[in-house]
């Protein structure tokens, strides 16, 4: 298996909130899994 990790900071008023996305490649399959997160708080 291959793994690539993407973090991206997006913008609001107040807060801190990033955008996160994980994509996995399963070679011997050709099967490719994406994986979507939000993660964030308010200050």
């Amino acid at each position: 298996m291959q793994a690539w990790l993407y973090t991206a900071e997006e913008p609001c008023h107040n807060c801190h909130a990033f955008d996160q996305r994980a994509v996995l490649y399963y070679p011997e399959t050709r099967k490719v899994i994406v994986l979507d997160g939000y993660t964030g708080c308010d200050s």
